[in-house]
């Protein structure tokens, strides 16, 4: 069963000849689920906290992918049965954060332009009725690019932003969600055989 989000799998197919040569000489299954503790429990956490190998900053600052800790926290390893190693994250924006997503250009349903309600300044009923044609007392403020912003005019809310209207968003440029790559072969495979090989030679002995 895959692991809903982002995986990784590893086989007993000789995907490297390191790998090959550890699962000859220690049993199979012990092989994988050392590399699967090591990935899970250490690399994945390194390679959080040292912002990725490269991942671009957020727009808003601070560190990549650290917002919360919910993804850095949500992958898991397990066997399925004794020649297959599945690495993953069930969070469900793993897969896009992992790959990166191309641009994307929404448009209204109807004519050129997008109405998005500013709901900060809206109350709850306004939000789920909200009409820009029937709400009163608004003023366009002067455009800028794409997009105008629109402006409560009424007194004691003059200057309150209700909407933004937009052409188009997105869809040129860069892409909307940058990649930011966290399950690769290449940033766990050689430590996590290391350590499969240090680890299992000491029970040996």
């Amino acid at each position: 069963m895959a692991i809903q989000g982002a995986s990784l799998r590893f086989t007993d197919g000789g995907t490297r000849a390191r790998l090959r040569d550890l699962q000859q000489r220690y049993n199979p299954t012990a092989v994988l689920s050392v590399i699967g503790r090591r990935i899970v429990n250490t690399e994945i956490p390194r390679v959080f906290a040292a912002g990725g190998p490269g991942w671009p900053a957020p727009r808003r600052g601070g560190d990549p992918m650290r917002d919360r800790g919910l993804l850095g926290k949500s992958f898991v390893w397990r066997l399925e049965g004794t020649k297959k190693l599945i690495i993953g994250s069930p969070h469900p924006g793993a897969h896009t954060l992992n790959v990166g997503a191309p641009p994307v250009r929404i448009l209204p349903k109807k004519g050129d332009w997008l109405t998005i309600p500013f709901s900060p300044n809206l109350s709850t009923a306004e939000r789920l009725t909200f009409n820009l044609r029937l709400f009163p007392n608004v003023v366009f403020l002067p455009k800028r690019g794409r997009l105008y912003a629109i402006s409560r005019s009424g007194k004691g809310d003059k200057g309150r932003l209700v909407a933004v209207l937009v052409r188009g968003i997105g869809g040129d440029g860069e892409p909307q969600i940058k990649k930011r790559e966290f399950l690769s072969w290449r940033l766990y495979g050689k430590s996590a055989l290391n350590a499969a090989d240090r680890y299992l030679r000491r029970l040996e002995d």
